[in-house]
């Protein structure tokens, strides 16, 4: 029961495009036929073309094309092409087995001295936040005492307000009953 209303819920269900408000800007590829040609096909929203591999295949003209010259030389220098892309391949994997380690080695060092680094500067940046705390705890500390201070000071001028206040107010009392009684 419980999957059949998360099937029906999901069925109304349709996500937001949070992108909506962000519409693409309108893009001019003066001159580049093929990013212009590309981004019309995204717009169409067309699939992809896929990748031709047959020229990576090694293969002879079909039957019907077997007494063709043509063919024949378009086949050879396929190979020709492909012989060449393998010898680059492997001296590519010579280079690598000789100057490979070094290098590796050349920018390990390259990441190690850039780690230690920002190990020192994030050494520094702790010790000049920890100076800064120090300074504002002493800095605290002085003003908490004359903040006590004015507190205290605070109180007893309240307090003598307060006392003040009450022997005004008696000596009024006095005053109304004295006048009252020589009248």
């Amino acid at each position: 029961m419980v999957n059949r209303l998360i099937q029906q819920e999901m069925r109304r269900f349709t996500p937001p495009d949070y992108l909506a408000k962000y519409p693409l800007p309108e893009l001019r590829f003066i001159g580049h036929k093929m990013l212009q040609d590309e981004y019309e096909r995204v717009r169409k929203k067309r699939p992809m073309p896929t990748i031709d591999i047959s020229r990576y295949k090694l293969e002879q003209p079909s039957s019907a094309l077997r007494h063709d010259l043509n063919a024949w030389r378009k086949c050879s220098q396929n190979a020709q092409a492909q012989l060449e892309h393998q010898s680059n391949r492997i001296l590519n994997l010579q280079l690598l087995r000789k100057y490979g380690a070094d290098s590796w080695r050349a920018q390990n060092t390259i990441l190690t001295s850039a780690h230690q680094r920002l190990q020192d500067s994030l050494k520094q940046k702790m010790a000049s936040i920890d100076d800064i705390n120090r300074e504002r705890r002493v800095a605290q500390e002085q003003v908490k005492q004359e903040l006590a201070r004015l507190k205290r000071d605070w109180w007893q001028a309240i307090d003598s307000n307060h006392k003040t206040e009450t022997a005004c107010a008696i000596y009024e009392r006095e005053i109304k009953r004295l006048r009252s009684s020589a009248r």
